[in-house]
């Protein structure tokens, strides 16, 4: 058979690329596969050594919270129930890994004459907290129960083994139990309970691709698995004792003795090989095994091989090509030419670029083709780009407004049951978001607590410090059993003026009214004072200024004052939107400066006075309407500023 030249040009150049492509291929599976070996190995051990750090980080924290609670319980200045369990409640809504917590006291240590006292609080599915007094559930000083007998005979800390808390928690559980020492005397524990069959949800293994891992206490005793039905009941002797293998055996040494190692192992924990690694839990004694198969890991080996092997096709293949088909070069050039301005003929941006290295006049000609299609499809491109951007903006800013609207109270009438007032509020954004505000709710049956605050400067940051300050406000009122406003005031400016880098502040006005006597208490802080009017009397400023911006100056004091509404009276509070509305100019069209011209077009005190007088007679939604109305007629639907209202009415 008599080979042609294109043929001998063939061979001579696919027999060397062969013969190295696959020398290459063969040396780099073995050289892979052993450094990804090694690699592997490290890197399980590695996520172990995290793993066990993640267990070793959540346990220092629960012991810490222990230990706070046991300086409360030692201090000699705690000798109320509620307080105790008020401080294990503490505990478990703070640190939602642990199932309950418990001060058990010896005979008489928590109250003379007292026999045993133990306050336990545990999680419960239907009530949320269930508060129990352990001592009434079951006799834990009677020697079988760890988490007492343990501590109490060592003067130490313990994490307990594995044990079902039947007649209290009444789940598989271990406990951190820390002795409480009162003048050298042992007086009783605190306890901290973690649920072994939720504590493998609470540790993602995402690193490990799929594999498994156990934590096994100081007595080999599995204490989290993927198979809950070990747990608490499977030890790493059982497992020895099933295997039956000496690497197995070697293993549990390792694990029993709190090291550190990596190891490749055939068949187990289950067929094929896998990487099992092992670390300690220094904060509790244990240690976390993980375990990968070796089919997983060597994945990406796999994956590299293939992608060699498409590359030898790839180049062979094209290095035939240019062998056989050399030729067609010389009109190559051409036919993309003409396809390509047929694509774009039809309006296809995506025409792909012309590969013509040819210094002729054909090559520059597709090379400017090429440019100008790249040109015209990146200038597509970046307008498509820019209208998705402001959608997508403008979406987000729909979004921070719906959030902010859910943080207002909205509705008429708010509390339909009380007769005795009525209230009504509004909240118009001069931008999407905005930076006024106003909240109201009861802080006992028959005191209203309301508030109506003015965050300066506007959109975004206004509308988060208005979040910040909102619910700082309402925490602290929340949180006194006696709220002031005094006393509220110079807590909130502490807390804002914290963090507080960018210097921003707001002005309120803070009032706790009671509904039944119309008694006011109040505190005025920075903000435009309201009018005091009823339907046939004109409005009149009210109440006096007690004190500076809040989130200006440290330290800042506060005062309060007292005042009483009459019947038919309403107090109408409002931010300086109202009175700093501008009028309209159709040369603000083009000079938004002349904003900045005060001459009488400010909407200003006694417009806004003459307005709620005007306007007193209508119900009080009604009456929040129709200043808002009056201030967006005055401003031509053009806002400045942000515009809020809200109305305090006494009607018995």
């Amino acid at each position: 058979m008599k080979l042609t030249l294109r043929s001998k040009l063939s061979l001579a150049a696919a027999i060397p690329l062969v013969l190295a492509a696959t020398f290459g291929l063969v040396f780099g599976q073995i050289n892979m596969r052993r450094s990804a070996t090694e690699e592997s190995k490290q890197r399980v051990q590695l996520i172990a050594d995290y793993y066990a750090a993640r267990f070793d980080g959540q346990f220092n924290v629960i012991t810490q919270m222990v230990k706070d609670v046991a300086a409360l319980a030692t201090s000699g200045k705690c000798n109320d129930e509620d307080e105790l369990f008020n401080a294990l409640r503490t505990v478990l809504n703070q640190q939602p890994l642990v199932y309950g917590s418990c001060i058990a006291f010896e005979p008489e240590a928590f109250q003379t004459g007292r026999a045993r006292f133990a306050p336990y609080v545990c999680r419960d599915a239907k009530d949320g907290l269930r508060a129990i007094d352990l001592s009434k559930a079951y006799d834990y000083m009677d020697g079988q129960w760890e988490w007492y007998s343990a501590p109490r005979e060592s003067r130490q800390p313990v994490w307990t083994e594995p044990y079902f808390d039947e007649g209290a928690g009444n789940i598989i559980m271990c406990t951190f139990s820390l002795p409480l020492i009162r003048d050298g005397e042992f007086i009783g524990v605190v306890t901290a309970d973690i649920a072994l069959d939720q504590l493998y949800q609470w540790f993602s293994l995402s690193a490990l691709k799929g594999g498994s891992f156990v934590v096994v206490s100081h007595k080999g005793m599995f204490i989290s698995a993927q198979d809950p039905t070990t747990v608490g009941r499977v030890s790493l002797a059982d497992v020895q004792r099933n295997a039956g293998r000496a690497d197995v055996d070697d293993l549990a040494r390792a694990i029993d003795a709190g090291e550190r190692d990596t190891r490749l192992m055939d068949n187990f924990p289950q067929p094929g090989r896998h990487f099992l690694a092992h670390s300690p839990v220094p904060s509790t004694g244990w240690s976390f095994v993980a375990a990968t198969s070796e089919a997983d890991v060597m994945g990406p080996v796999f994956t590299e091989l293939r992608w060699r092997a498409f590359f030898f096709v790839l180049v062979t293949a094209a290095t035939l090509y240019v062998i056989f088909y050399v030729t067609r070069r010389t009109t190559k050039p051409i036919e993309q030419l003409s396809t390509s301005v047929k694509q774009l003929g039809t309006g296809e941006f995506d025409v792909a670029s012309l590969d013509i290295p040819a210094r002729d006049e054909l090559g520059d000609l597709a090379r400017a083709f090429t440019k100008m299609v790249i040109d015209l499809r990146e200038h597509v491109e970046a307008r498509t780009r820019e209208v998705a951007s402001r959608e997508r903006i403008e979406s987000e800013l729909r979004v921070a407004r719906d959030i902010q609207s859910s943080l207002i109270p909205s509705g008429f009438p708010p509390f339909p049951d009380h007769k005795e007032f009525n209230l009504a509020g509004l909240n118009l954004a001069a931008r999407h978001v905005a930076g006024d505000f106003f909240d109201y709710f009861f802080v006992s049956p028959d005191r209203l607590f309301f508030i109506i605050a003015d965050v300066s400067g506007k959109g975004i940051p206004a509308a988060m410090f208005m979040a910040v300050s909102r619910t700082v406000l309402r925490q602290l009122a929340e949180n006194y059993e006696h709220p002031s406003p005094a006393r509220i005031l110079t807590e909130a400016n502490r807390l804002l003026l914290r963090d507080n880098d960018r210097g921003m502040f707001l002005t309120l006005f803070l009032g706790i009214y009671n509904i039944s006597t119309g008694e006011l208490v109040y505190s005025n802080a920075g903000h435009p004072p309201p009018y005091l009017v009823r339907s046939g009397s004109p409005a009149t400023a009210f109440g006096d200024l007690n004190g500076t911006l809040v989130g200006v100056i440290d330290e800042a004091a506060y005062n309060e004052s007292r005042a009483t509404l009459q019947p038919g009276e309403r107090l109408v509070l409002y931010t300086d939107g109202v009175t700093e509305a501008v009028a309209h100019d159709p040369r603000d069209i083009h000079a938004p400066a002349l904003r900045t011209d005060k001459k009488n077009r400010l909407f200003g005190d006694q417009r806004t006075a003459d307005l709620i007088t005007s306007v007193a007679h209508l119900p009080v939604d009604e009456m929040c309407k129709a200043i808002a109305k009056a201030i967006d007629d005055y401003q031509a639907h053009d806002p400045a500023d942000d515009v809020t209202i809200l109305i305090l009415e006494r009607t018995t």
